[in-house]
């Protein structure tokens, strides 16, 4: 890949993430490690039963092997989502006159684009780039801030080369 410096020019377009896809993540991380905590507070209520596993002490067995592994699952498991929104909000898009470049990723020259496929642009809001060595982006108007979205759409058809246009789809 015809790879150009990472430094940005000064007319260069900053596409912003949007704020929804990650309030989404932080709702999920929060109840996740909301029950984890409430697990941990409920631990004194459920101690290891006396009795072995039954069908008669099914209860007791399930509230305390869900309050002990909850205790450490969940806030486990919270962490995932939380990371995803981190890394969506720190995700953005810069294009210059020279390359594209897509969070902290490899520059993309606008020379090495070989498909732009706006299939789907109208409908989703999806644009998808290919370009050489055999890479691919996929670019989502849900994920970015919309006027800047359609700034980067703009100059992906002034910057692309026309031949990436004359794939059977047409912008």
């Amino acid at each position: 890949m015809a790879e150009s410096s990472q430094q940005p020019s000064e007319q260069s377009i900053k596409v912003m993430p949007a704020t929804d896809p990650a309030v989404r993540l932080f709702i999920v991380a929060a109840l996740l490690i909301g029950f984890g905590v409430w697990c941990i507070i409920d631990l004194p209520k459920y101690a290891r039963p006396d009795e072995p596993f039954s069908l008669q002490t099914v209860n007791e067995w399930a509230g305390y092997l869900f309050n002990y592994t909850g205790a450490v699952v969940f806030p486990i498991a919270g962490l995932i989502p939380l990371a995803m929104a981190v890394r969506h909000l720190r995700r953005k898009i810069v294009a210059d006159s020279r390359n594209l470049i897509i969070g902290t990723g490899p520059a993309i020259a606008w020379e090495t684009i070989t498909l732009v496929d706006p299939s789907q642009l109208r409908d989703k809001g999806i644009l998808r780039l290919n370009y050489e060595p055999g890479g691919t982006v996929r670019l989502d108007s849900w994920k970015y801030r919309t006027e800047d979205f359609r700034r980067l759409v703009s100059a992906i058809e002034s910057q692309a080369p026309p031949r990436a246009f004359q794939k059977g789809v047409a912008s």
